[in-house]
């Protein structure tokens, strides 16, 4: 998630979104001598008859550029998110432990809230005392046998040896899919149940 920012296109195509989403909170971010306007993501959708609210925070730990808070973004997300929605938040971020506790400041606020950016499925889908699905991170949807999803000949190529390349993934062969299924009962804004999934799958060349 926090690649988008290191492309032009990438916020271009934030810009041109302006209109579509809902923008819940901005905040100035310097990268290097550039600074950049980013916010917690924000969007609203429906689907049979149901709403749902759709929200994604960055979190801080680790990561190279000084985002702002996901506590104080979820909070301006939250205060214009409908609140008979069913609200899903992810959370892009590099630390279980910065996860958990954003999961909990959020438990009871919204429906359910998921991890993503290690790409790794983490076995602990669970409902939080105050009725949130939490999951530390649902994993990558991509490359089975590589680094993370990236080739590893090449990502190989740059840990080891320090020569800088293009990652890039593979396009056919063993591919993973996961995620995390959300179990309501009719009318109830909150899960009843939260279900880890994987799948291993092959894809065809072209």
């Amino acid at each position: 998630m926090e690649r988008i920012w290191l492309k032009v296109e990438g916020i271009q195509l934030c810009d041109f979104q302006r209109d579509t989403k809902k923008n819940a909170a901005w905040a100035t971010v310097k990268m290097g001598e550039k600074s950049f306007v980013i916010r917690a993501y924000f969007f609203e959708l429906e689907k049979d008859g149901r709403r749902f609210t759709i929200l994604n925070v960055m979190g801080q730990t680790f990561f190279k550029n000084a985002y702002p808070s996901p506590f104080d973004a979820l909070d301006q997300a939250l205060t214009k998110a409908d609140p008979d929605s069913i609200i899903l938040l992810d959370v892009h971020a590099e630390t279980t432990s910065e996860k958990a506790l954003i999961s909990r400041y959020a438990d009871g606020r919204v429906s359910a809230v998921w991890g993503s950016h290690t790409h790794v499925p983490t076995a602990d889908e669970r409902i939080l005392p105050g009725g949130t699905a939490f999951m530390t991170d649902v994993g990558l949807t991509g490359a089975h046998n590589e680094s993370i999803g990236i080739e590893y000949e090449k990502a190989l190529t740059l840990v080891k040896d320090g020569v800088k390349t293009h990652l890039a993934p593979p396009y056919s062969g063993p591919a993973e899919v996961n995620a995390a299924l959300l179990f309501f009962k009719s009318g109830n804004r909150l899960p009843a149940s939260i279900k880890r999934l994987r799948e291993i799958v092959t894809v065809l060349p072209n």
